[in-house]
């Protein structure tokens, strides 16, 4: 991974833990309730942050197959993030979550079950990208063939094949890295931006009702 690369790496993984913090600051009880919601959000703000942290301390240390499914990771916390608007009854969504219920059982407003993909579609008529991206990375979940052509090294002869293990991935183009960053950065922000706008209408609703 060439300088440029790593130094956008490292500047992003510092912007995008600072902005964690700063929301984990502002997400509390603004009275003497908590809500199953503040516990949604709380617990998926510690994911992100762990995914964050995780994500870039892999791509700076150049372990770009680890690094990957990290993406879709903080996909699917987009994406259960927004069911929350999207759940026929949100209290519904947040105790059943409490009962070790899947998001993929639960109904959506629409009457439709949100299933992964359900999930993504709908995001995606927002996030166009989201689909591609959603298609992309959940081949880094499994063993696929991004893994089968990456043991293939560029130049390497079917005769000289012998499988290589090395700290630093042979054979992962510097593109890769790069649109590994630029990807992770554009979710998370996504992610941050939904927590904002809950914090955002919490302060809201809690305006109006001490205004009552």
């Amino acid at each position: 991974m060439d300088n440029i690369t790593r130094d956008l790496a490292a500047k992003s993984k510092h912007a995008m833990c600072r902005f964690h913090h700063e929301f984990s600051d502002k997400l509390g009880p603004l009275d003497d309730t908590l809500a199953y919601s503040d516990l949604f959000i709380a617990g998926a703000l510690r994911r992100s942050y762990s995914l964050t942290r995780g994500f870039f301390d892999l791509i700076l240390s150049s372990n770009f197959s680890a690094a990957a499914p990290l993406i879709r990771l903080q996909l699917d916390n987009v994406l259960r993030t927004a069911a929350i608007a999207w759940a026929k009854n949100p209290q519904n969504l947040f105790d059943g979550l409490l009962e070790g219920k899947s998001i993929n059982k639960m109904v959506a407003s629409d009457g439709n079950l949100m299933t992964d993909r359900y999930l993504c579609n709908r995001f995606s008529s927002y996030e166009p990208w989201i689909s591609e991206l959603y298609k992309e990375t959940s081949a880094f979940i499994h063993l696929s063939d991004k893994h089968m052509l990456a043991a293939l090294a560029p130049g390497m002869k079917y005769e000289d094949f012998k499988c290589v293990l090395e700290d630093e991935e042979a054979g992962v183009p510097e593109t890769a890295y790069q649109d590994a960053v630029i990807s992770f950065v554009r979710i998370t922000t996504i992610f941050l931006d939904l927590v904002d706008l809950y914090i955002e209408q919490k302060y809201r609703e809690n305006r109006a009702c001490s205004h009552d």
